[in-house]
């Protein structure tokens, strides 16, 4: 069952939603929904300053605005401050508490951020979505070829994915549109990077103990100026796909990472079912917005690291 949201916590966030209205703070192009979460801090100081958003996070004080969408009471708060807005880009998952592979909470989320959107009447809604959701792929990954994926992370993603396009060929005319966005590994917000703390050492999974993983990976401001991008097309109403991938090219080595850090490692040998490559064809997106800067490791460490420098401590509260 979902939790009460507290009267007070109701009463407190309608009033600064309707003092945000009255001030006209709140009639933005976008609107954040989850950025207190790893990827959310590093987009938010390097987010295009002619892209005006509102950042949304669970908890009071780590955001523009706050509440939980799935708590009593939430819907009609998300309706609410969606109001003014064009496109809403969801960035939430489900709380630490309850576990990221969680199909139902990502599912949840996700319609009820479509719910909120289509009462708001917004132009078109992206998903965070995931590279997971392909598995095992030989070669590069398309949009329109087979999702089979293997982590319970990846199943989740695609549930999601499922249940999105079920409530948008029920939603009707005048329904924002929705893209689920495929992404690729972001350089911070991921475990390899972002997980790792001065002082330790990272064992890193290599196939036959020498060959090291590959990853399609996205820097943080490479990122935020792909979505700004994506979100003034969605702003001209222009005709976007439903799943779209997201990722420099080409895929990068989880070890030239590493060495491009100066994070120390030591190698240790892969599980046999190990994905080696996971390489997201980027051709669609290219066309949609050109193509981006071509992925480097040292370019995506120093993009984490301008973008961590700028933005809160990312080992606080998501």
């Amino acid at each position: 069952m979902p939790q009460t949201q507290s009267a007070q916590t109701i009463s407190d966030t309608s009033g600064s939603i309707a003092k945000a209205s009255a001030e006209g703070k709140n009639a933005k192009d976008v609107f954040f929904l989850g950025s207190s979460g790893r990827l959310g801090r590093l987009l938010r100081p390097v987010w295009p300053g002619t892209c005006a958003a509102i950042w949304h996070a669970r908890s009071a004080g780590l955001a523009d605005i706050s509440f939980d969408p799935l708590a009593e009471g939430g819907a009609t708060l998300f309706s609410a401050a969606l109001q003014g807005h064009a496109v809403l880009v969801n960035l939430a998952g489900p709380a630490r508490a309850a576990g990221a592979g969680r199909g139902a909470d990502h599912a949840a989320l996700a319609l009820a951020a479509l719910q909120a959107a289509g009462k708001a009447g917004l132009r078109h809604v992206f998903l965070m979505s995931s590279a997971a959701v392909y598995g095992r792929q030989s070669g590069p990954a398309r949009e329109d070829g087979p999702a089979l994926p293997v982590s319970d992370y990846g199943h989740a993603k695609l549930a999601m994915e499922k249940a999105a396009a079920r409530w948008r060929a029920n939603a009707g005319r005048g329904a924002p549109g929705v893209t689920c966005l495929r992404l690729g590994n972001v350089a911070g917000a991921d475990l390899l990077l972002g997980g790792w703390r001065p002082g330790r050492t990272v064992m890193l999974d290599m196939i036959g103990g020498t060959e090291p993983l590959r990853r399609s990976y996205i820097g943080p401001a490479v990122l935020a100026q792909c979505l700004a991008q994506l979100v003034r097309l969605a702003m001209t109403g222009a005709d976007l796909p439903f799943v779209l991938n997201v990722a420099q090219s080409p895929p990068v080595s989880m070890s030239g990472l590493l060495q491009a850090a100066s994070v120390p490692w030591q190698p240790r040998l892969a599980e046999r079912d190990a994905i080696a490559e996971v390489n997201l064809d980027t051709g669609r997106l290219s066309a949609l917005i050109g193509p981006l800067p071509p992925a480097d490791a040292a370019a995506l460490v120093a993009d984490w690291r301008g973008a961590a420098q700028s933005g809160p401590d990312l080992d606080g509260a998501a």
